[in-house]
Parts: C-alpha cells; structure tokens; sequence
C-alpha cells in the first residue's frame, strides 16, 4: 500500500526550469511542502521521491493527516503502537 501511495503521489508531480545552479525543480503539490531541485531532471525526481518518503515518515510518526491520493489513504491514527512500528519499519525499508 505505501509503494502504491508513492507511485500515485510521483504521478501528480510537476516539474519545471528554475534560474538556479539546480535548475530542475519539482513538487508535488497535494502533498505540501514536498519539492525538490537538482542539477538533472532525472536526479530531480530521485530527491523528490526521497522527500516524499521522508515526509511520509514525518507524518506517520507524528500521527499528523496524510493526503488521500488517487483513492489511497494512509490514515493510520488508530493503529496500535505495535502496527505503528510495523508500518514505520516498512517505510524505512523503501
């Protein structure tokens, strides 16, 4: 389900050409705050997958709300603790 989250949450990316010594910028904007800029459009997207993973990672652990995207919904405040450390020991492995 998380790998299924990412892929949809990489689809709603955009990206663009910034006067920047990183000129490739991208976002994704249903997911606030998740940007990233690099020298390579490809090695852009790299970072902003990291970034995506590592804001998820954010939100998980601080139960804060997550996005719906493309139907999927991550919610996850009532877990247990054992299923929250189950679900973050799986993002990190990403």
């Amino acid at each position: 389900m998380l790998t299924e989250y990412i892929e949809a949450a990489m689809r709603h990316a955009t990206y663009e050409i910034i006067e920047d010594d990183y000129p490739h910028y991208g976002e994704i904007p249903v997911c606030r705050g998740v940007w990233a800029n690099e020298a390579t459009l490809e090695k852009c997207r790299i970072e902003l997958r990291s970034v995506l993973e590592d804001w998820i990672l954010i939100h998980v652990r601080d139960r804060a709300p997550l996005p719906i995207v493309d139907g999927i919904d991550l919610t996850c405040w009532s877990l247990t603790d054992e299923e929250m450390s189950a679900r973050l020991e799986e993002l990190e492995k990403l």
